[in-house]
């Protein structure tokens, strides 16, 4: 048997203030202590507007949905986005400031929000305060922005799979026009630092999910660029290593690592199988234990197969 939700009513003074102090109170006492969805209703907005009720009955509906996780509607991003992929994952952020006036002590509220799922139907928010010093005004600019925005990220990469968005799109509201530069600078930056901070602060490293698997069971490899001397891009080594994903003569959908990285694998467990003459042994002991060890004190052997299959790919 399913409880009907809990509803609390209030039938006291009909006027705005009253009101807005008895929706504060349910947000406080739901959202902050015992952390319950809730939705506020105003009666007397149902009865002075009886011809409007369907509509007001319909976006309601369309809040409570939202709260408890459903999706109301989707966006078309390859019918939105004329160079759009349907193996781009986008992700959507809002971001506004709201001050008080100079004369208060109050901090100015941030409120920063990001799509946290590949249709970008479903938001989560990060909230900050600023404090300003005394007796000057607020600043438009978000401090802790990047701090926000990695927060998100990592939010979204929970709920797809660990994957991360390769398109970003930033909404910026209460920005006035002798501010778009300030803002431009400091925010922009901050935005792209959070980007890099997923991944490595000094390397240049990605991670890339190619993998075409079952439902909860691809797994994103993290790759490392230590040396290049091709001129390539980032987009360029992420494209190509994707592709390399799809090639593999293994398996008709894409795999987890480029053909090359499995294919060494497949012949190094394979060459176990194999005889290639005496065993040359362990190197002879040595009184110098020390961990530190050179390539001199290494012995190898070539393994040579058979020369009428050595070039073809027997390790598959």
């Amino acid at each position: 048997r399913i409880l009907p939700p809990p509803k609390v009513k209030y039938r006291g003074q009909r006027n705005n203030e009253v009101a807005e102090h008895v929706a504060e109170s349910v947000k406080q006492w739901g959202n902050q202590t015992l952390a319950v969805i809730s939705q506020c209703i105003s009666f007397q907005s149902l009865q002075q507007n009886t011809g409007k009720y369907r509509m007001y009955v319909q976006n309601l509906s369309q809040k409570i949905n939202a709260k408890i996780g459903g999706i109301n509607g989707v966006v078309n991003f390859k019918a939105a986005f004329s160079r759009s992929s349907h193996k781009d994952l986008f992700m959507f952020f809002g971001a506004d400031v709201t001050h008080t006036t100079c004369s208060t002590d109050q901090p100015s509220i941030v409120a920063v929000v990001g799509s946290c799922d590949p249709t970008c139907s479903r938001y989560v928010a990060r909230l900050s305060e600023q404090y300003r010093k005394r007796g000057r005004c607020s600043v438009e600019i978000i401090k802790e922005l990047n701090k926000m925005v990695i927060d998100l990220l990592e939010v979204f990469s929970h709920t797809c799979e660990n994957r991360l968005p390769n398109r970003i799109v930033f909404y910026r509201d209460g920005v006035e026009d002798g501010q778009f530069q300030k803002v431009l600078y400091n925010e922009i930056n901050k935005i792209k630092n959070a980007c890099r901070d997923i991944t490595h602060t000094s390397q240049f490293d990605f991670y890339l999910c190619c993998q075409a698997a079952i439902i909860d069971t691809s797994r994103p490899a993290l790759y490392h660029v230590l040396h290049d001397e091709n001129g390539s891009n980032s987009d360029d080594i992420q494209q190509f290593t994707y592709w390399l994903c799809h090639t593999d003569a293994r398996c008709t959908k894409s795999v987890s690592v480029p053909a090359p990285v499995h294919y060494a694998d497949l012949a190094a467990h394979a060459a176990r199988m194999f005889k290639f003459g005496d065993y040359l042994g362990q190197n002879e002991e040595n009184d110098d234990q020390s961990e530190n060890i050179s390539l001199n004190d290494i012995k190898t052997k070539v393994m040579i197969l058979n020369e009428k299959i050595q070039n073809n790919m027997w390790f598959i």
